[in-house]
C-alpha cells in the first residue's frame, strides 16, 4: 500500500480510475432531475425514495472535490458519451425542487426538523 502512495503516477491513474467508476455509476442510474441516483442491487428498508436520496448524498461529494480540484471539471457519459459539466450537473441535483422536497418531509416524519416555535426566545 505505501507503494501506491509513493509512486505519483500510479496514484493519479488509480485516482482516474475510481473517479470513472463513481462517475459513471452516478449517470448512469441518476435520475432524469438528477436528485436521485438509485444503484441496481438490493434496497434498504426504507424504500427507493430514501435510497435514491442517499445515492445522490454519498457520490455528490465525490463529484464535488473532483470539479474544485486542479483537474478538468468534466466526466464522460457512459451511455452517450458526451462530455459532462460536474458542476451543472450537480447544480441541477441540488436544486431539484422534489430533492428538497424529499429531504424536508423525511426529516418531518423523523421529527428532526425544528419547527420555528423552536427558535422563538422565552423572555
Amino acid at each position: 500500500m505505501k507503494g501506491l502512495f509513493r509512486n505519483r503516477d500510479l496514484m493519479v491513474g488509480t485516482y482516474d480510475h475510481l473517479f470513472t467508476y463513481f462517475s459513471d455509476g452516478f449517470l448512469r442510474f441518476a435520475s432524469p432531475g438528477r436528485e436521485r441516483v438509485l444503484y441496481p442491487g438490493m434496497g434498504s428498508c426504507f424504500g427507493p425514495a430514501v435510497d435514491g436520496l442517499q445515492g445522490f448524498a454519498r457520490t455528490a461529494p465525490l463529484l464535488a472535490a473532483w470539479a474544485t480540484s486542479s483537474r478538468e471539471p468534466v466526466g464522460t457519459d457512459p451511455v452517450g458519451g458526451q462530455r459532462v459539466d460536474l458542476v451543472a450537473l450537480l447544480q441541477e441535483g441540488l436544486l431539484s425542487a422534489d430533492l428538497v422536497n424529499s429531504f424536508e418531509a423525511q426529516a418531518r416524519s423523523s421529527g428532526k426538523l425544528a419547527s420555528p416555535s423552536q427558535f422563538r426566545r422565552n423572555a
